[in-house]
């Protein structure tokens, strides 16, 4: 604020330990993720945990029109932070939505096996990309006080990616 001491905003902002945490809280402070749709939530954290250069296509036809909706969506939220972190001289990485369709169909019950023949990815990647986005799922699930039915429902949604072969019961 004027006075050089964090808002409201950046006193929960602050609490994050993501991967990309001004991106995050950019969408949480407009409302941009879903509000009953846990699948939904975990697919759309996906992409900002993958940190590899991949660039995989997948064929428009196969991507559930409400996931289009909801990346168009999240685009469309931090496309203006991002461009004003790169007039500002701040890195920015190049954001890969392909995550976000993997991760969707592995939280809606897909085949492991399936997933990444159709990926084209690696056990080892696959792996990640989930425990990843569990791990930012829960620090998501932390802002019960600011953000309590996002934080509930990253909380389902971390529930539904921590499967078997990725963790064990």
């Amino acid at each position: 604020d004027e006075h050089d001491r964090l808002t409201e905003t950046g006193i929960w902002a602050s609490k994050l330990r993501l991967d990309e945490p001004l991106i995050i809280a950019e969408c949480l402070r407009h409302g941009a993720f879903p509000k009953s749709d846990a699948m939904l939530l975990a697919a759309l954290v996906a992409p900002f945990v993958y940190d590899g250069d991949q660039d995989i296509s997948i064929p428009e036809k196969r991507v559930p029109r409400r996931l289009r909706q909801a990346v168009t969506r999240i685009l469309s939220v931090i496309k203006p932070l991002m461009n004003r972190m790169r007039a500002a001289g701040f890195a920015v990485k190049r954001q890969y939505f392909w995550p976000a369709y993997v991760i969707y169909d592995w939280s809606r019950g897909g085949r492991w096996d399936d997933i990444i023949g159709r990926a084209g990815i690696t056990d080892g990647d696959m792996a990640m990309l989930v425990l990843r986005t569990a791990d930012n799922l829960r620090q998501i699930a932390s802002l019960k006080d600011t953000h309590p039915e996002t934080a509930g429902l990253a909380a389902k949604a971390r529930e539904l990616i921590l499967r078997e072969p990725v963790v064990f019961e």
